[in-house]
C-alpha cells in the first residue's frame, strides 16, 4: 500500500513576516489533491534539528509520503539587501548564521541528524527553500547538501520572493545533490 502523500509548509513564525506567511498560506484555495500541514516554528537555537523532528511527525513516520517540503521565511541579506545564501529557519532576516539558519557549516555540524530526513519525500518530491536570495553565494552548496542528504530535489531562488512566489530566477538541485539547473519557478501551487 502507498503512503498517505503530504504537502508540508514549514513557517518563520520570529519574524514580522511569520503571520504574513502563515495566512497566505492558509487562505491559498489551491486544491491541492493531497493533504497540507502547517508547522509554525519559533526563535529557538536549534531550529534546523528541530523543524527535522517537526516534519517527521507530520509525515506520521511513513517513509515516500512527503510531496512537498517547503520551508517560508526569510533568507540573510547583506548591507545592501542582498541574499547570501542562508535560510534563517527562525530568527527573521537580520539574525546571524547560527543554529537556526540553513548554511553549509550550520548543516554539516548537524552531521549524521540532518540524514533522518531521507526516505520521508516521495519519488517526485522535492524540497522549496522559499527566502530571499537563498540560491546565492554558499547557497548551491547548502542545497546540493540537502539534495545529498535527503535524496531529494532542491529548489531555492537567488532574488527577492513577494509573497508566494519565487525571487528569480530559480534554481533546482537533482536528486543526490550533483547537477543544479535554472527553472521557470513556478508560482506556489498545490495541486500536485
Amino acid at each position: 500500500m502507498d503512503p498517505k502523500p503530504y504537502v508540508i509548509d514549514v513557517v518563520d513564525m520570529s519574524g514580522e513576516g511569520g503571520a504574513h506567511f502563515k495566512e497566505m498560506l492558509k487562505n491559498y484555495g489551491g486544491g491541492a489533491s493531497v493533504e497540507s500541514k502547517m508547522i509554525e516554528i519559533y526563535a529557538m537555537s536549534n531550529a534546523v534539528a528541530r523543524m527535522i523532528d517537526l516534519v517527521m511527525a507530520a509525515a506520521e513516520g511513513q517513509y515516500g509520503s512527503i510531496k512537498i517540503l517547503g520551508l517560508w521565511g526569510h533568507g540573510l541579506v547583506d548591507a545592501r539587501h542582498v541574499g547570501v545564501g542562508v535560510h534563517a529557519v527562525t530568527g527573521g532576516w537580520s539574525g546571524a548564521d547560527h543554529g537556526s539558519t540553513l548554511s553549509y557549516r550550520t548543516l554539516t555540524a548537524l552531521g549524521p541528524a540532518l540524514g533522518r530526513l531521507r526516505g520521508y519525500f516521495a519519488p517526485d518530491g522535492r524540497f522549496e527553500i522559499r527566502g530571499c536570495g537563498v540560491a546565492r553565494g554558499d547557497g548551491f552548496e547548502t542545497m546540493k547538501l540537502l539534495a545529498y542528504q535527503w535524496d531529494v530535489e532542491v529548489q531555492g531562488g537567488e532574488g527577492n520572493g513577494q509573497g508566494l512566489d519565487w525571487g528569480p530566477p530559480v534554481w533546482s538541485v537533482a536528486r543526490g545533490g550533483r547537477t543544479a539547473t535554472k527553472i521557470a519557478g513556478k508560482p506556489y501551487d498545490r495541486r500536485l
